[in-house]
């Protein structure tokens, strides 16, 4: 798998050497292909739509017929009593998975950042970001399991800091990051910097000035993106997530593995709950990004 994924970037580094990207231009679809595309729009709709009404519908519903009692538990601020097991807060779930998705938002989107701008810079920069790519070969478990080994014994004892599931969503979401920001730095005009060096600009104000507004739009919807990714990660953080600190998947998966319509409905609540708060987070970092 890592020797595919070595092969695809690779791939992917050449065809995207040949200079700036070339555009297309687009044609309305007419007749039979028109019907076509409706099809797979139609398609994509439902596929995409009906998990996330069976969520809905599951939440507000129980064997008796309409209720609120699932959501009742997150406007008490309840905790959860899962017979010999106390799954906790939904709150201070939701409040966890937030806070480690900010810390690997910011530490994807600077790694991922670095290594696009090596390519830019060097050629062994190529190799960095290459090495960046290998997490995509790997299961999410296995780095888990791998950051537990790395960081949560002596002599670097990371478990009483919180960032063991930070560094591991991180691993996770850098191949993403340079995998957004690489190809639109090299789509940018590189005279740019040369035409700041020659008005009398430093190297340094030079090279920002060429990829400043890129860099800083592409960082956003990366760092977006880890961001994302994070909150609904579940194989690295079943092994990293203490027993008093679950995330909001890892409630969701004790929720489930317990019998009872309750369990399951709660469960329902807070899958949508999950999707509510990816779907802001995405919004707001597409909104923030057309800002900037």
């Amino acid at each position: 798998v890592v020797g595919s994924v070595l092969w695809w970037a690779a791939r992917t580094r050449n065809a995207m050497s040949g200079g700036a990207l070339r555009t297309f231009r687009l044609r309305r679809p007419l007749g039979s292909s028109r019907w076509a595309v409706g099809i797979v729009v139609a398609a994509t709709v439902v596929i995409v739509l009906a998990p996330v009404s069976s969520l809905v519908w599951s939440s507000v519903r129980s064997s008796s017929g309409f209720t609120m009692s699932w959501w009742a538990i997150f406007a008490g601020f309840e905790t959860i009593d899962a017979g010999s097991t106390r799954i906790g807060s939904p709150l201070s779930a939701m409040a966890r998975s937030l806070s480690f998705a900010l810390v690997t938002g910011i530490v994807a989107a600077a790694i991922g950042g670095l290594a696009a701008m090596s390519v830019l810079a060097h050629r062994l920069g190529r190799a960095f970001a290459l090495a960046t790519v290998l997490p995509l070969g790997i299961s999410a478990a296995t780095l888990g399991l791998g950051t537990m080994l790395a960081y949560g014994r002596p002599p670097v004892d990371l478990r009483a800091t919180g960032l063991l599931i930070p560094i591991a969503h991180a691993l996770i979401a850098v191949p993403l990051v340079v995998a957004v920001a690489t190809p639109t730095l090299r789509s940018t005009d590189s005279r740019l910097v040369t035409v700041a060096a020659t008005l009398g600009a430093r190297p340094s104000r030079a090279w920002w000035t060429g990829y400043g507004p890129t860099l800083r739009t592409v960082m956003i919807a990366a760092g977006g993106l880890a961001c994302a990714v994070s909150l609904g990660e579940f194989g690295a953080a079943s092994f990293l997530a203490r027993a008093d600190g679950p995330t909001v998947p890892l409630v969701i998966a004790r929720l489930l593995g317990r019998p009872g319509e309750a369990s399951f409905g709660v469960a329902a609540a807070m899958a949508v709950v999950l999707v509510v708060m990816t779907t802001t987070l995405v919004a707001a970092v597409d909104r923030g990004g057309r800002r900037s």
